[in-house]
């Protein structure tokens, strides 16, 4: 286990929080329990929003980063660790943690945690002291649809007759990944009704030649142009695939082309569906900073809480005219006014996913 302290000069903030009590001087220890740390993704906007946390509220917090195993059966061990620590706010993320966060929480009363991308069960467990959010990603999949189907109609370079389009997912059976994928079809019907979607899935985040291999499968033989990859690590294959053969890629949680600054893969990536989990750890720990973090409650936060939204940057608009720029903005503005309904994984079974995989197919 690699461990990270990034330690800021010790300033006089006050702490509310309960295991801090009434020392001025005594700084909030915040643990960020991630993994995968370079995966230019998901793991990566964890890191980047407590390293600006821990900037931000330098005088009132001291942030601890520890780089769990990849290994996720050791990462129980890992939230006991830092439990049984010094640590006054522990933050974790995914489905992965959700059952050990259940079981843990309850026992160390005098901590504080918050999950990320997943929710505890509060009405079985309890975990009073456990803050869980979510992610409107059906929103942010919604947006990349449109690019996705603008761009399979568009007369860029490399672009072919057929109005296909690619999802390449991490994992299946997960209503985090179906969720992107679902408001994926839903926004690319919503500029081209008859447009047909192909659908892999790695079944790994951690197995780029595996993505890469799907992806070029897609645009070799299903005349696939442009990819919306959800596949966390995984996914830098499936932008490698791209890069080779003069197709495109639509990135996830992070801007993904800014990671490529200067390789020719950064040219591939039109836009990037953002889950920003840099932001809500930020908001999140302001929050309890300020006694008004929800703990005992999950919250799904979306386009009105600057969670999600997708990259426009120099790339996205060298690729998309300035009419369909303004399509897409009327069409946040409609997401965060409520006139646009979008189906979420989360409220449709499996089977209901798959269906609606199949009609696009």
């Amino acid at each position: 286990m690699i461990v990270i302290t990034l330690s800021f000069v010790v300033g006089c903030g006050k702490s509310n929080n309960e295991a801090v009590g009434n020392n001025p001087d005594k700084k909030i220890k915040v643990t960020l329990l991630g993994a995968q740390f370079g995966d230019k993704s998901y793991w990566d906007s964890s890191k980047t929003g407590i390293e600006i946390a821990g900037e931000k509220f330098k005088d009132k917090i001291e942030i601890n980063v520890v780089d769990m195993s990849p290994d996720r059966t050791k990462w129980k061990d890992a939230l006991i660790e830092a439990s049984e620590g010094d640590s006054d706010l522990i933050i974790t993320g995914t489905w992965d943690q959700e059952e050990n966060l259940e079981e843990l929480a309850p026992i160390y009363p005098d901590k504080k945690y918050i999950l990320f991308d997943s929710p505890v069960d509060y009405a079985k467990y309890g975990c009073e002291n456990v803050y869980s959010m979510g992610y409107k990603a059906n929103e942010s999949g919604y947006l990349a649809g449109m690019v996705a189907a603008y761009m399979t109609t568009s007369k860029n370079n490399g672009i072919n007759e057929a109005k296909t389009i690619g999802f390449v997912g991490g994992m299946d059976n997960t209503p985090i990944i179906n969720d992107f994928l679902v408001g994926y079809i839903e926004g690319a019907q919503s500029v081209v009704p008859d447009i047909k979607v192909a659908v892999s899935y790695v079944g790994s985040f951690t197995d780029p030649a595996k993505a890469k291999e799907l992806a070029l499968a897609q645009f070799n033989s299903m005349n696939v142009d442009i990819i919306f990859s959800v596949a966390g690590a995984s996914g830098t294959g499936t932008i490698e695939a791209a890069s080779e053969i003069g197709k495109y890629v639509i990135g996830v949680d992070s801007d993904q082309s800014a990671l490529y600054e200067g390789r020719k893969e950064q040219s591939a990536i039109v836009t990037s569906a953002l889950k920003r989990v840099d932001n809500s750890i930020i908001n999140s720990i302001n929050k309890y900073l300020n006694d008004t973090l929800a703990f005992g409650k999950y919250e799904v936060l979306g386009i009105n809480e600057e969670a999600i939204g997708i990259v426009k940057n120099d790339i996205f608009k060298s690729y998309v005219d300035a009419d369909f720029i303004s399509k897409i903005e009327e069409s946040e503005k409609q997401l965060m006014d409520g006139q646009i309904n979008i189906t979420s994984a989360f409220d449709i079974d499996q089977e209901q996913v798959k269906k609606m995989v199949d009609s696009v197919q």
